[in-house]
């Protein structure tokens, strides 16, 4: 009955609709989706304390709990009001200055974004509410930094501005938070397609959006951030991968190199200095830093396969066979490994055995175009010109460059 009435709320008839899903409500008063599509019809209707109602109902009645019920809630307040432990504990109600913050005591996009995730405005508002909680409880007696008056909370302009959030940052976000909910459980959520297109919109403007003005300002933000507080980690690495994008791998580096010093055993610093090198041009130290980042995490397919791709580079063909290898046999589902070790063969002149390792690859990830591109050319290096078009042109269908004029003057195959 309610998946067969949503039709009515397609052509804005929520009064029918909400006749129709209180009939199925007799039925089953706590199934989430219906408490949702009355909670909508309401809202719609700007009946906004009903749609409320049965917005919190279907928090309530919700299968997959991301977060704390009414009753959880209440239980915390009882207990608090019954014990109160003084100088230890502050109670905050963020749930109720939440909703206050929101249009109509509902909150949605305003400060979240999703059910779960709060957005920006959102995590503001929680950390001002708790902050002033600490404050006026006495637990920090004075606060003063620079460009704020002493005991204020730092404005949500000055906030992003310390913690040198950018438009880049924030399409970053955005794109974290479309891979979260374009995987289970997010997929069989309601009007799911329509609110992870919208924020697909976003992201393509971002990609739009995005020139060298844009990273120019990105730096220098994070640079203006660093000087307040040279110690952030998280700043400074965001700093290094914005150099990296924009080729400055010079700066890269010595960015990745204070983040060193300050976390000698991190391996993902390591890491990245690795890939830094190889860029530079600098085969040998960028080996150096890729054996200190796999010592210390020797389970790692990624960092097997990136030393392997310089070993390559290199001319030294062993060695990367033997770090792809080794890639594959930590994660025998890695295509990029394969597609490696299928250069291997066809720098050797093995085509046969790349031939087999680029299938293989393919067979793992269909889309794989530099695979495709690959495979034809050691066609093409068997005579086998009509199977090699034919991968090119796929190649290029999935975004890889291939040169026309190569394509135009490559011959038929010779029928045998």
């Amino acid at each position: 009955m309610c998946i067969r009435d949503r039709s009515l709320e397609r052509q804005d008839l929520f009064s029918k609709a909400i006749e129709i899903y209180h009939k199925a409500e007799k039925i089953d008063a706590v199934y989430a989706e219906l408490n949702f599509r009355l909670a909508n019809c309401y809202y719609h209707l700007g009946n906004y304390p009903k749609a409320k109602e049965y917005y919190i109902k279907t928090r309530d009645n919700d299968t997959l709990r991301f977060r704390p019920s009414s009753a959880v809630n209440q239980v915390i307040k009882q207990d608090y009001a019954r014990q109160p432990i003084e100088n230890f504990t502050q109670f905050v109600d963020l749930e109720t200055s939440i909703a206050e913050a929101s249009p109509e005591g509902i909150p949605g996009e305003n400060l979240f974004y999703d059910h779960v995730h709060l957005n920006i405005p959102g995590n503001y508002l929680a950390a001002s509410i708790i902050f002033d909680a600490i404050l006026n409880n006495g637990w920090i007696s004075k606060v003063s930094t620079a460009g704020m008056s002493e005991g204020s909370t730092c404005s949500k302009t000055e906030c992003l501005k310390r913690l040198g959030y950018t438009k880049t940052d924030e399409c970053t976000l955005l794109n974290k938070i479309i891979g979260v909910l374009s995987k289970p459980p997010f997929t069989n959520q309601l009007n799911h397609e329509t609110y992870l297109r919208n924020l697909k919109l976003g992201s393509e403007k971002c990609v739009k959006d995005k020139n060298e003005e844009l990273m120019v300002n990105t730096v220098a933000a994070y640079k203006e951030a660093l000087v307040l507080n040279s110690h952030n980690e998280g700043l400074r690495l965001r700093l290094a991968s914005t150099y990296r994008q924009m080729g400055q791998y010079e700066r890269a580096r010595d960015q990745y190199l204070k983040l060193l010093k300050m976390n000698p055993d991190k391996p993902q610093i390591l890491h990245l200095l690795a890939k830094v090198y190889s860029k530079l041009g600098n085969p040998e130290k960028a080996i150096e830093y890729y054996q200190e980042a796999i010592k210390n995490r020797p389970y790692n397919p990624v960092w097997y396969s990136d030393r392997g791709s310089v070993y390559l580079k290199k001319g030294d063909y062993d060695k990367a066979i033997s770090d792809f290898s080794q890639a594959l046999q930590i994660e025998p589902n890695y295509a990029v490994a394969y597609n490696n070790r299928g250069s291997v063969y066809f720098k050797r002149g093995d085509y046969d055995r790349a031939i087999s390792a680029f299938n293989q690859a393919l067979s793992i990830s269909s889309n794989y175009a530099a695979a495709y591109n690959n495979r034809g050319l050691a066609y093409a290096k068997q005579g086998d010109y009509d199977r090699a078009r034919e991968d090119f042109h796929k190649a290029q269908r999935l975004g890889h460059p291939v040169d026309p004029a190569f394509l135009k003057n490559l011959p038929s195959s010779v029928a045998k």
